[in-house]
């Protein structure tokens, strides 16, 4: 099943009653999933094809990342880490033998206690509005400081097409980042920091 069915089926499912299913095959217009720019190519989730299912693994997701360019590490866990518009990524592989896929970022700036309650209001705005990424604020180990993450969960348990893995890595880390840069433009940088461009 491709991204866009998949969508399509999930987004059918929250919009019908019980009593009566919807009968629409497309998300709501509020919601683009038709196509997305990356690295200046275009790709449209419909035209998928037939293309081969591989099983989902790490070493598919490094290849990838190495194959556009990206940089990237390992962290002490052994994640894949990387750096985008300042925000730290992580490439995680859950589930008992690691099918599920999340890509999570935390916003390079963090949140002071007096702007957490904002925070947390405009999280939880972008949840009830969006349906990528989840994003959610975690005050940090030494208490100083909170931040906002944001991640976007996939489930490749049945394994995943090379263009299926490729558009939910730059989806993830698309829509993670203008999640962020829309936290700018509502939470006022701390003092001393610079203002969001």
């Amino acid at each position: 099943m491709s991204l866009r069915d998949w969508l399509s089926k999930a987004t059918n499912k929250q919009q019908a009653s019980p009593e009566q299913p919807s009968d629409s095959e497309t998300a709501p217009e509020d919601v683009s999933v038709d196509t997305f720019a990356v690295k200046s190519k275009t790709i449209d989730p419909a035209h998928f094809g037939e293309e081969p299912i591989f099983e989902f693994s790490r070493s598919r997701v490094v290849s990838y990342l190495a194959d556009e360019g990206y940089k990237f590490s390992f962290d002490d866990d052994g994640d894949i880490v990387g750096v985008w518009d300042g925000s730290p990524f992580w490439f995680l592989f859950m589930g008992p033998e690691g099918g599920f896929f999340q890509v999570r970022g935390r916003w390079h700036r963090s949140v002071g206690h007096a702007n957490r309650t904002l925070a947390l209001q405009s999280v939880n705005d972008w949840n009830r509005d969006r349906i990528w990424p989840k994003g959610f604020v975690r005050e940090e180990p030494d208490g100083t400081a909170n931040s906002i993450y944001g991640e976007s969960t996939f489930d490749f348990t049945d394994g995943v097409t090379d263009k299926q893995l490729h558009y939910a890595i730059n989806y993830a880390l698309q829509c993670t980042l203008q999640m962020f840069e829309h936290m700018g433009t509502l939470i006022a940088p701390e003092t001393g920091e610079a203002p969001e461009d």
